[in-house]
């Protein structure tokens, strides 16, 4: 059954199918005007299926509407209706990725200048002093003792005790791995010449050699064929020698400063034969001379006045007292290609003697350097002089003493 006076409700943009009707009722149209539906009761049933009605755009060409099916669908929509409330708030949605880095915006302009801020209080400072503190700073202060590394503070009223900025010594680190033996060193330069030193009295007259074995005869030379004379040479001057004359124990003494003016005197005490020693070494020298300060061997007696010396490990005793004046020289070798460095010194009584030590150095493999030790001293009966070496670069190689190299002289002076 149709409802009566069903209408189409329109709004602004919006079509509805029109209010009324009951179950199982259809809307259909009620003229050929645009909208004008109702509500009906289908009659009959059971009929065969109508013929395909009409779609919208077709009845809304047969109505007169001019344009394609796309316009009409546009016509239907009606104008923008006003903007309805906006609805209740959503629940928070998840936190959203992390938005890449704008751009940074322009320099805003300079702001005004601020008030001014409410004075602070004083802070607390640490003070500093080669003494222990007494009325110094305020409280809150610290203070640093620069001469023993001590803290005091915070000061309260008065100045607590003060502790150690120096912690407890710590323990033995391990040893460290053994670096890489550097490159040999270049040549160092040759040193200046020292000054000439002042000539030594005249040492005493050194016994007489065994005479040697007749050596073979030679063949025969050639005679060779007479030479043309030769011109008479000029004379040569005067040659300087040993002055003829003296007697035995004498020795020859400078007269003044001017060279080769000299004579034979008789030594001081009298005309009594004079004290000397003449020591050396044959073979069984000091080896693996190193770091460790070593004895250097001293093994055979040569001339020497009767009882005034002796000899034992190598050291010499001196069996009369008086001034003496000693002259030694030794003569190292050494079994390695580099540059090696060596102290001596004269020890009496196991004490070093002031003033008499001597360096000497090697310049490589097989090198061997002679050094010599010039001194005058004075001992008692019984004082005993040994002579010390030791190497003094820090190598690891060993240097040795080398035979028939070793001698000492000796000779009372007063």
């Amino acid at each position: 059954m149709a409802d009566n006076n069903a209408q189409w409700r329109r709004e602004a943009g919006v079509v509805d199918v029109p209010m009324g009707g009951t179950t199982g009722q259809a809307l259909c149209k009620a003229s050929n005007n645009d909208l004008d539906t109702h509500w009906v009761s289908l009659a009959g049933g059971g009929g065969g299926a109508g013929a395909d009605g009409l779609s919208a755009y077709e009845v809304a060409v047969q109505n007169g509407f001019v344009g394609t099916e796309q316009d009409w669908l546009d016509s239907l929509i009606g104008p923008q209706g006003p903007a309805g409330a906006d609805g209740a708030d959503g629940a928070v949605g998840p936190q959203g990725a992390q938005g890449i880095q704008g751009d940074p915006g322009p320099t805003g302009p300079e702001g005004p200048q601020g008030i001014q801020g409410i004075q602070g209080s004083s802070g607390n400072v640490i003070i500093y002093g080669a003494v222990d503190p007494t009325t110094e700073g305020n409280d809150g202060d610290s203070y640093i003792n620069t001469a023993t590394n001590t803290l005091f503070g915070p000061k309260a009223t008065t100045w607590p005790a003060g502790v150690s900025l120096i912690g407890p010594t710590g323990p033995q680190g391990t040893q460290g791995l053994q670096g890489e033996t550097g490159p040999q060193g270049e040549q160092g330069l040759q040193g200046v010449k020292g000054d000439t030193g002042d000539a030594g009295p005249q040492g005493i007259q050194g016994i007489q050699g065994i005479q040697g074995p007749q050596g073979d005869t030679g063949p025969q030379g050639l005679p060779g064929a007479d030479g043309s004379n030769g011109i008479d040479g000029t004379d040569g001057a005067d040659g300087y020698g040993v002055p003829v004359g003296g007697t035995a124990g004498q020795v020859l003494s400078k007269i003044d400063g001017t060279n080769y003016n000299t004579e034979w005197t008789t030594p001081s005490g009298g005309g009594s034969d004079p004290v000397y020693g003449m020591f050396y070494l044959t073979t069984g020298g000091t080896t693996a001379i190193g770091s460790t300060t070593k004895t250097l061997v001293i093994n055979q007696t040569g001339a020497v006045t009767a009882g005034d010396f002796s000899l034992a490990s190598n050291e010499i005793t001196f069996n009369t007292a008086g001034t003496y004046k000693i002259s030694f020289d030794c003569y190292l070798n050494n079994s390695t290609n580099s540059r090696t460095e060596y102290s001596f010194w004269i020890e009496k009584n196991d004490v070093e003697l002031s003033g008499c030590r001597s360096a000497s150095y090697q310049r490589g493999y097989d090198s061997g350097m002679s050094s010599s030790i010039n001194a005058i001293i004075t001992v008692a009966a019984t004082d005993s002089i040994r002579f010390r070496v030791v190497r003094t670069d820090g190598g690891s190689t060993a240097g040795y003493q080398d035979a028939n190299g070793t001698r000492c002289n000796i000779i009372k002076i007063g």
